[in-house]
């Protein structure tokens, strides 16, 4: 696949599938993909160019295509109201963007925001849907490392919303025994 070079530029082409397709299968999230598979990736993605701070993924907008990073470093912020963001992940080459969005075809999240110059595979949509409904084998095996992806992530926010929770705990309780400290302090000084 050949890439122009550039702010946010794609490429497609016919030529250098096998190099790309070597080191796709480097990547962790292809991991399991054979040579032939990768190819069939390539045919159907195109490869897109991104300089230090450009959004590659924009938040609230069509949720259209799945990126896996094969070059450079990202972060993951997810706008507030007003304007400021909270960072939610930095995404190293190799990692998955848009995998909720490819199988919900509900808006992006969260922005993506190159850290560094990189760049990414992009499947549209489309294209993998296409490719599920004809069971292709690759696509299968996206499909189960999609979904692999994102139970790990759903566990691990479980640990942390119960850590949190426990954490609240810790910090209510104090404040509970200080009321009822308060309240029998107050009915034995006070009588009514």
């Amino acid at each position: 696949m050949s890439g122009m070079s550039g702010n946010g530029r794609s490429g497609n082409g016919a030529n250098g599938h096998g190099a790309l397709a070597s080191h796709l299968a480097e990547l962790e999230f292809f991991d399991g993909l054979r040579a032939a598979e990768a190819v069939q990736v390539l045919r159907l993605s195109r490869q897109r160019l991104f300089a230090p701070e450009e959004v590659v993924v924009q938040q609230d907008q069509p949720g259209d295509a799945l990126y896996v990073l094969t070059a450079g470093s990202v972060q993951v912020r997810r706008y507030l109201p007003g304007g400021a963001y909270r960072r939610l992940a930095i995404l190293p080459a190799g990692a998955a963007i848009g995998e909720m969005e490819l199988l919900s075809g509900r808006p992006y999240y969260a922005s993506v925001v190159a850290a560094e110059p990189g760049a990414a595979i992009v499947l549209p949509r489309q294209a993998f849907q296409d490719a599920l409904a004809t069971n292709a084998s690759w696509a299968n095996k996206l499909l189960l490392r999609i979904t692999s992806t994102l139970s790990r992530r759903l566990e691990d926010t479980n640990c942390r919303v119960v850590e949190t929770l426990e954490a609240l705990d810790s910090a209510i309780t104090p404040s509970i025994s200080e009321l009822e400290r308060l309240r029998d302090h107050l009915s034995t000084q006070w009588s009514f």
